[in-house]
């Protein structure tokens, strides 16, 4: 379980570290450096931490549809502002498409309207 653990906390890192180099590209594309990008990124993606506990509580009940929740159909809205404006800056969209795809295949699916955490569901375990 120790191994396990490790690994789904480095995957946590992994994509989370990707995140920020989309960032800093993005901007980088306008001469900001990237040290500049990290000074406020740092702060912001560790207050996102904070949500994990409730996004955890959401995930363990399957309670996708409760008050509050930033709904699938909000975050494509946004996913796809992120997705044009990194192409209009010449910017890969590559660690940006997998989650894009993962929120759209939900939102195919007849989930619009429920909590963005609902991609949990596609993610998890099948066995």
């Amino acid at each position: 379980m120790a191994s396990l653990y490790d690994l789904a906390l480095l995957a946590g890192m992994y994509t989370m570290f990707a995140g920020f180099k989309q960032g800093a590209a993005m901007v980088g594309s306008e001469g900001v450096p990237a040290r500049e990008f990290a000074s406020r990124a740092a702060p912001f993606l560790a207050a996102m931490t904070g949500s994990f506990a409730s996004a955890a509580a959401i995930i363990d009940a399957r309670d996708y549809a409760g008050e509050g929740q930033q709904s699938l159909e909000f975050t494509q809205v946004a996913l796809d502002a992120i997705v044009q404006a990194s192409i209009d800056q010449g910017v890969s969209v590559e660690v940006l498409r997998p989650v894009h795809d993962l929120v759209r295949r939900q939102i195919d699916a007849g989930h619009a309207s429920q909590g963005s955490d609902r991609v949990f569901e596609e993610l998890r375990s099948v066995r």
